[in-house]
């Protein structure tokens, strides 16, 4: 009775009467279970990283909606609109008149 054995790990594959083309189908299935899992180790850091990306941009997106949101309910009255369109954007009431020093003739 002939015996082989393949140690894997801390594993000791033992084969009695076998052929080799189960040898090497055993071996085959034993390699592709590493790849597989060396795969599958890959996927689930690469999902933690883009899990990490997603819950960051959540949050940074979060804080710029409670900024609108405290934006917005400063924008209550008309006097409010008139300051942030004044400040920010430049406009200028209408009826108003408007001297700029150096300008002149």
């Amino acid at each position: 009775m002939t015996e082989s054995s393949v140690k894997v790990g801390n594993t000791r594959i033992v084969w009695n009467h076998s052929t080799p083309l189960l040898k090497i189908l055993v071996v085959s299935l034993v390699v592709f279970s590493m790849l597989a899992l060396a795969a599958l180790s890959w996927v689930k850091l690469s999902v933690r990283e883009q899990t990490r990306q997603t819950l960051e941009l959540a949050a940074q997106t979060a804080g710029q909606n409670r900024k609108l949101e405290e934006r917005l309910g400063d924008m209550e009255s008309e006097e409010a609109i008139r300051a942030i369109a004044e400040e920010e954007l430049g406009l200028v009431n209408p009826k108003a008149v408007v001297i700029v020093p150096g300008a002149g003739n």
